[in-house]
């Protein structure tokens, strides 16, 4: 009879080890599909609302950032026409004065 309890007992972890198992399994589905999902958007382009929101911040900061640099040249180059040297003697108040 001994034989028949440890049987039942062997049965009975048994069943217990398969369940956890199927558990364990059904997590590791779960995740999987989960890294499905973001390699498809990844792959596809398609993104959810808050990456929507954080791209659309960057391309605003980065076109924000072109203005930046595309004012600094023009301010440059006003600055470079301003403080060019002008040739001495040709303005009207070197003529009238006669020197």
């Amino acid at each position: 009879m001994a034989s028949n309890e440890e049987t039942r007992k062997l049965l009975e972890k048994a069943e217990e080890q398969f369940q956890k198992t199927e558990q364990q399994l059904q997590e590791f589905k779960e995740d999987g599909k989960w890294l499905d999902e973001r390699r498809t958007k990844r792959r596809t382009g398609r993104l959810d609302d808050d990456e929507k929101e954080e791209k659309k911040r960057l391309e605003e900061k980065e076109r924000l950032e072109k203005d930046v640099r595309e004012c600094r040249q023009h301010v440059q180059e006003l600055q470079l026409k301003v403080t060019a040297a002008t040739q001495t003697g040709n303005d009207f108040v070197t003529r009238a004065s006669g020197t």
